[in-house]
């Protein structure tokens, strides 16, 4: 067992490693199939240092940089898992005790690349948090050992990373610039417009007043009083859903077990066994999965429903630009 899994307790040290496991045989896998890894090195063009990263006063240079070099604007980000699947930086889920502490944690395996791992055991708006969290460790701490992005028995140099992760994924999250003009054009601030605000960039209400706090829009008082109301209530007042959910995003124990890896994953297994280079119980021991889960869920051909709305774009959506043909569907299921 890797030396910083040797003070958490047994269940969640046995959920990590159970991921660091995953990543070696994952590894082996891509090697026998020759295909691409995922990310090993920080691009070029970001120009960051090879040097450890901790002055908080850089987070939001910093954010606003790498916001710009993947052309993400200064609006709400894309959904995130999908996000950093693109970059080539493997995200693994799984379920562990809210009480253990521990959000996620970072690895650069040496030879498949980076991944995070991310517990579900929160809303999607924490899980969010938590994997710009990570990203900031990729790009500034990736010469770091493993990283169990955690309060609790950190070494110096692990608390100085986690303070700038948390600083860096604020301002990626919500740039300071995009909450002020935004802001600015909702008039007044006010515990509606800040549910308004968590709203338009997909994260928390509770989040979003600490970053109206954080760029001397409210102060500490109106954050700490604004925080004692319920979310669900302003959202009447305005008119809205209110999207943020109090609960985890997995209401049981345990989580669904194909649910813990990427597309990038499940399609290159997927494809491997639809080649036949790879046998289904070969599949089940890759992800260890049950062979009814790989057989019904993974590799059963999508079953066909009656779809309404189809019939309802039809009339609005069935038209083909003028010059240009509609092409023929090259790809098909199963």
């Amino acid at each position: 067992m890797i030396e910083n899994l040797r003070n958490l307790n047994q269940e969640v040290a046995s959920e990590l490693q159970g991921w660091l496991d995953f990543l070696d045989d994952y590894a082996d896998f891509l090697e026998e199939e020759g295909g691409h890894t995922y990310l090993k090195e920080v691009p070029r063009g970001l120009n960051i240092s090879e040097h450890l990263l901790t002055d908080l006063r850089q987070a939001s240079s910093q954010a606003v940089r790498v916001r710009e070099y993947y052309n993400l604007g200064y609006h709400a980000l894309p959904e995130l898992y999908t996000f950093l699947d693109e970059l080539r930086i493997l995200v693994y889920r799984d379920f562990v005790p809210k009480e253990s502490g521990v959000w996620g944690a970072f690895y650069r395996h040496p030879r498949l690349g980076f991944s995070l791992f991310v517990n579900v055991n929160t809303t999607p708006e924490r899980q969010a948090f938590t994997l710009a969290h990570g990203l900031a460790h990729v790009l500034y701490h990736r010469h770091l050992p493993i990283i169990v992005c955690r309060r609790d028995f950190l070494s110096q140099r692990e608390i100085e990373a986690e303070r700038f992760a948390n600083a860096w994924a604020s301002h990626f999250l919500v740039p300071g610039k995009a909450l002020r003009k935004q802001a600015k054009l909702l008039g007044e601030i006010s515990p509606e417009t800040a549910l308004l605000l968590a709203n338009h960039f997909r994260v928390s209400y509770s989040f979003i007043l600490f970053r109206l706090q954080h760029e001397g829009l409210i102060s500490k008082e109106e954050r700490e009083l604004w925080s004692k109301y319920r979310p669900e209530d302003l959202a009447l007042r305005v008119g809205v859903n209110y999207h943020i959910i109090s609960q985890p995003s997995t209401p049981i124990p345990k989580y669904p077990y194909l649910d813990r890896y990427p597309h990038s994953v499940l399609s290159r297994v997927r494809k491997a066994v639809e080649n036949e280079r790879l046998s289904v119980s070969g599949a089940t021991g890759l992800l260890r999965l049950d062979s009814t889960t790989v057989e019904r869920e993974l590799l059963a051909r999508p079953r066909e429903y009656e779809n309404l709305e189809v019939e309802e774009f039809g009339e609005e959506l069935g038209f083909v630009s003028p010059g240009r043909k509609a092409k023929a569907n090259l790809v098909r299921p199963g």
